[in-house]
């Protein structure tokens, strides 16, 4: 497989995540389903169904990838597309690895089981196509940053740093090596999306203090500079300071992925 279908493949389970289908649209002229120019903005709804199925009862990581497969190949073939070489031989192999592992285990989902390394390759690869799509992933077409995901993937580079090695880790361990990541040279670019949160969080709760000071004193408006510096809580400051706190439990352990969220 190419570089260039690599981080297509990436790009594309980023889009997945949010289920932005127009944009998986454009993956999949990217990844050689579809000839370059192609509108398929008529096929969205379809898109939205084949995805939404996939995507039920777990989420991207339990996703049947044979099924998906199929239903692809049902969509480019209206758009004179095709499976490109790369994807066919996936198919065939992930196909026999798959229907191996259903033997011993019924429920085992071939994208769960991979699901480590894509999030180990998405926090930990510097190329700037992968930051992007690490980027999307965890912000979407918002400027709010999804803590829960944040935890997600981090515990996910701790599964997958435990299979790589063979040893498992215990009750605590998997958070302390996780923030161990975070503040390492390789975890800059999740460091520096965490402090703008920090930040914006800290900013937020002063702000928040102020005007719970100037309530209790029976001021109803800060003078107008005041006013201007610290205006009161919207939406957007409220979600940073409930993040804060999902961060905080996560940091001191005392919370995995499900319980945070």
């Amino acid at each position: 497989i190419e570089e260039r279908e690599r981080y297509g493949i990436i790009e594309c389970v980023a889009h997945l995540v949010h289920r932005d289908y127009e944009r998986i649209g454009d993956d999949l002229v990217t990844l050689g389903f579809l000839p370059p120019g192609q509108d398929i903005s008529a096929e969205v709804p379809r898109l939205a169904r084949v995805f939404d199925m996939a995507l039920a009862g777990g989420g991207a990581k339990s996703m049947n990838f044979n099924k998906l497969a199929s239903d692809l190949a049902g969509i480019t073939y209206n758009y004179g597309g095709r499976l490109p070489p790369f994807f066919a031989l996936l198919i065939r192999a992930i196909g026999v690895l798959e229907g191996i592992a259903l033997v011993s285990d019924p429920n085992f989902a071939i994208i769960k089981a991979s699901y480590p390394y894509v999030a180990e390759r998405l926090l930990t690869d510097p190329d700037p196509r992968v930051r992007g799509a690490l980027r999307y992933m965890l912000y979407g077409d918002s400027d709010a940053l999804s803590v829960d995901r944040v935890i997600d993937m981090v515990e996910n580079v701790n599964t997958f740093a435990a299979v790589s090695s063979g040893q498992a880790t215990e009750t605590g361990e998997g958070v302390q090596k996780a923030l161990l990541y975070v503040f390492s040279p390789s975890g800059d670019y999740v460091r520096g999306l965490l402090l703008d949160e920090v930040a914006g969080s800290l900013d937020a709760m002063n702000r928040d203090a102020l005007w719970e000071l100037a309530r209790r004193a029976g001021v109803r408006e800060l003078p107008d500079l005041l006013g201007a510096m610290a205006p009161e809580l919207d939406a957007r400051d409220r979600r940073a300071v409930d993040n804060m706190a999902l961060l905080l439990g996560f940091a001191r352990g005392q919370m995995g992925f499900e319980q945070a969220v």
